[in-house]
């Protein structure tokens, strides 16, 4: 049934590609990583996306993921995973599908979705390749918020206006990356997966970002913040902080900061954080190099020295990109 499910859907993106209406992309990230000891990984990550326009505001959003790995078990034993395209091995699973409706300020989104391809995904902070850049383990520990590789049904709603947004979202409970079954991203349980509720308030001037947001998902809440300075043409500075009150969360408190350098055709970073955990901390450096090729090909070196409860590793990985 699953399989079944794989075929027909992969055949709904070949036959709507033939629309004049259309637009189709495919990325492809393959990765190396270490542990500079014993462990190796080699990682290949395939995104197809697609959108049809419907009408003159509606659109038909898709987008699959396909990963494989040598090691599913990773190179590293830090809490925070320090790869944000870390996953298990799968075939083919929902990243985005549904009605996108579009009208001067406005957007409306109806349908599975990955929440970390719309909220939270300024240009600095995806520099980096720890999964706390950009996604803070004060949702992802202590939900199951439809970050890579899952997704979940949702309402999405985005306002824009003279350099202000507001986003809201609110996604079934549980998220999932399969077509059918327990764990599958097109749940609609509420009461027994619960809601999860998302919103920010996002302020941009002169290439200068500024975050305000929060989380409420079954009396577990956080407040999230973001800063992008611009402290030279080509020099910006990054902060992220957020803080979980709740007794019951894994989470407790993650802050991070950092700097990013735009050097002709390669982006340099420098970024720490610290998280604060339930039954542990964790401390991470990392620096890397984003080096482009064209405008579609890019190569990434980055190494990160994680403290974990008084433990130190180091892991590194080599990342290249390629979109069509």
């Amino acid at each position: 049934m699953i399989l079944r499910t794989q075929v027909l859907f992969i055949l709904f993106l070949l036959g709507v590609c033939n629309s004049d209406a259309q637009e189709f992309h495919a990325d492809m990230t393959t990765e190396v990583e270490t542990d500079f000891k014993r462990r190796t990984n080699w990682l290949n990550l395939l995104r197809l996306s697609l959108s049809v326009k419907l009408a003159p505001n509606l659109h038909l959003d898709a987008s699959t993921l396909s990963l494989w790995q040598t090691r599913e078990s990773g190179v590293s034993d830090d809490y925070q995973t320090f790869s944000n395209i870390f996953a298990d091995n799968m075939l083919i699973a929902p990243a985005v599908l549904g009605l996108c409706w579009e009208k001067e300020g406005s957007k409306l989104f109806v349908g599975v979705q990955k929440a970390d391809d719309v909220f939270i995904n300024y240009h600095a902070s995806g520099l980096f390749t720890n999964s706390s850049s950009a996604t803070y383990p004060t949702m992802s520990m202590n939900s199951s918020i439809p970050v890579h590789p899952a997704s979940a049904f949702g309402i999405y709603y985005a306002y824009s206006s003279k350099g202000w947004t507001a986003k809201a979202a609110v996604y079934n409970g549980k998220a999932g990356n399969k077509f059918t079954g327990r764990d599958n991203s097109f749940r609609i349980c509420p009461k027994s997966d619960g809601v999860l509720s998302l919103c920010t308030i996002d302020y941009c001037t002169n290439n200068n970002v500024y975050m305000l947001g929060g989380y409420f998902y079954r009396a577990r809440t956080a407040v999230l913040g973001y800063v992008e300075q611009s402290v030279s043409p080509s020099t910006s500075l990054v902060v992220e902080a957020s803080v979980s009150p709740s007794c019951h969360a894994e989470c407790k408190s993650y802050v991070a900061g950092g700097l990013t350098q735009s050097i002709k055709k390669t982006e340099l970073g420098l970024i720490t954080n610290y998280v604060r955990l339930a039954d542990g901390k964790e401390w991470t450096i990392e620096g890397t190099a984003k080096v482009l090729f064209m405008e579609n090909l890019y190569v990434q070196p980055a190494v990160d020295l994680i403290v974990t409860d008084g433990k130190t590793n180091v892991v590194g990985l080599l990342r290249a990109g390629y979109s069509l």
